[in-house]
């Protein structure tokens, strides 16, 4: 049995994977398109015990679409915890326990440069953590980025707000400094 990992998130783990039996001699990571739509995604949330030194699988379930990104959600006293999943078209808010899921489409631009039928997702985000507030920005493959904020209740998540920020080249990463600055770490171009 072979697992294809996609994404990780830190302290309490969000992994989103395939566990696929590869029955010939020469296991390939690339299912071919056919093959990776019929396959089931699992999204798993694992918690690090650091008193033991130990991983503890904490819950598992099917994921409904295919997950490309997962951004956690800060958790304890500074938000509502759980995770951000990205997928095609879709950004989903997941939290263990009675949380229901909320899910919010990604927005398309109006002209789109791209083919229109092609779906539209994320593959880059940053996170902003303060005592008193968070959000996040993500930012789609043609390079507009969203700021991301989650409306709660009680610490429940009612819902996800999108607005859209900027757009520049797309990304390998971003980071928020304490300055207050967004720094883009581009595919192309400069930095």
């Amino acid at each position: 049995m072979n697992t294809h990992i996609f994404y990780i998130t830190n302290r309490l783990s969000a992994i989103p994977f395939i566990s696929k039996t590869i029955t010939n001699q020469y296991p390939f990571l690339f299912i071919p398109g056919d093959a990776a739509q019929r396959t089931q995604q699992t999204l798993t949330f694992y918690e690090l015990d650091l008193g033991l030194n130990h991983v503890v699988r904490k819950y598992s379930e099917p994921l409904e679409e295919h997950a490309n990104f997962l951004v956690s959600v800060p958790g304890g006293n500074d938000g509502p915890s759980g995770v951000l999943i990205c997928s095609e078209n879709y950004l989903t808010y997941k939290n263990l326990g009675d949380q229901h899921d909320i899910r919010c489409p990604i927005p398309r631009r109006r002209n789109d440069l791209d083919d229109p039928e092609r779906g539209m997702i994320f593959i880059c985000s940053a996170t902003h953590r303060t005592k008193s507030m968070y959000f996040f920005l993500l930012q789609t493959e043609q390079g507009d980025i969203f700021k991301i904020t989650l409306e709660t209740d009680d610490d429940v998540v009612s819902e996800i707000k999108l607005k859209y920020f900027d757009t520049v080249p797309p990304a390998t990463a971003m980071c928020v400094l304490k300055t207050g600055f967004l720094f883009v770490a581009s595919e192309f171009g400069n930095q």
